[in-house]
C-alpha cells in the first residue's frame, strides 16, 4: 500500500500547487533583485572629471540652469527654479542688461528660492562665488 491512500482525494493536487506557487514568487522575487541591481549599477558614479569641474566656481547670477544642475543636490529641477526667482528678481528690481543688478549677493539669498534650505546651502557653497 502507498501512503497517499490515507490522504483526502486532492491532497496531493494542492501540495503541487502550493509548491508551484513558492517557486513561482522565488523566481519572481530572484528576477526583481537583479532589476534592481541593474537599474543601481546604470547610475554614473561621482567622478573625480565632475568634481574638478565644479572646482571652478559657478556664479548663480550668471550660471545657466544646465551648469547649476550640476551642483550637489540641486538637479535640473531645483536648477530651474534658481534661473525663474533669478529672473522674476530682476523684473521687480527693474535691473537691465547695462544696470544688472544681482539677485544673489551671498549664500544666505538662495535660500529663498523654493525648495533650497539648510542642507542644500551647506552642500552646494564651495562651488558658488558671488559678486564683491
Amino acid at each position: 500500500m502507498s501512503d497517499t491512500s490515507d490522504r483526502p482525494a486532492g491532497a496531493h493536487g494542492v501540495h503541487l500547487m502550493c509548491y508551484l506557487l513558492v517557486v513561482v514568487l522565488f523566481v519572481l522575487a530572484a528576477v526583481e533583485r537583479h532589476r534592481r541591481t541593474l537599474v543601481f549599477q546604470d547610475r554614473p558614479p561621482v567622478e573625480p572629471d565632475r568634481v574638478a569641474q565644479l572646482q571652478t566656481r559657478v556664479d548663480p547670477n550668471t550660471a545657466g540652469w544646465a551648469e547649476l544642475a550640476r551642483l550637489p543636490n540641486v538637479g535640473e529641477s531645483l536648477a530651474r527654479s534658481i534661473v525663474a526667482y533669478r529672473e522674476e528678481r530682476r523684473a521687480k528690481d527693474g535691473s537691465t542688461a547695462s544696470n544688472p543688478s544681482p539677485p544673489f549677493q551671498s549664500l544666505e539669498d538662495l535660500d529663498a528660492v523654493p525648495g533650497i534650505g539648510p542642507r542644500t546651502l551647506h552642500q552646494i557653497a564651495p562651488y558658488l562665488k558671488f559678486p564683491q
